[in-house]
């Protein structure tokens, strides 16, 4: 019998919201034009796109050898869901 297990875990960080002022019509923003967001852009002050993930895999595999050369194979696999 074997057994394995796989931890995974992921976060992504956006950091403070940034506005950029631009005038009428289809203008370029570059990245030093931004600058960061005033009281009155920000409607949901409260709110975070900030994400973290965990997952866990499990594996588990019985393996039978009952002749010299013929092995049976049973072999199962979890997954725990992501929050």
């Amino acid at each position: 019998m074997q057994a394995y297990g796989q931890l995974f875990t992921a976060g992504i960080y956006y950091g403070s919201r940034l506005r950029a002022a631009v005038g009428p019509g289809r203008s370029t923003v570059k990245l030093d034009a931004l600058r960061p967001a005033e009281p009155a852009d920000k409607p949901f002050e409260n709110t975070t796109n900030d994400e973290q993930q965990v997952g866990l895999n499990l594996n588990l595999i019985l393996r039978w050898e009952w002749r010299t050369g013929s092995t049976f194979y049973l072999s199962t696999r979890t997954r725990a869901p992501t929050t």
